[in-house]
């Protein structure tokens, strides 16, 4: 029961969000955290995995990947093999 009620207010929190075109503040770096460069140890489906810093240790972030209308028109002549260049 408790689980499902998580989960319940986890969807709605998304909800409010997404209508809000806002994230959670616990998807923001604090002022002690940093990712680092822009090579992706590991990607999946909207988010890659990158080395940052928190707190001067070495550390794994997670970063949302932003397609912007540019970006989605050079991935569709990639994938049509046209070039973008």
């Amino acid at each position: 029961m408790e689980l499902d009620l998580r989960r319940k207010s986890s969807r709605i929190h998304w909800r409010i969000c997404a209508a809000n075109t806002i994230l959670p503040h616990s998807y923001t770096l604090s002022d002690h955290t940093s990712k680092g460069g822009e090579i992706s140890f590991v990607s999946g489906g909207f988010t890659d995995v990158r080395e940052g810093r928190d707190n001067g240790n070495s550390a794994c972030v997670e970063v949302f990947r932003v397609y912007t209308a540019k970006n989605v028109s050079i991935i569709k002549e990639v994938r049509s093999g046209q070039s973008y260049v």
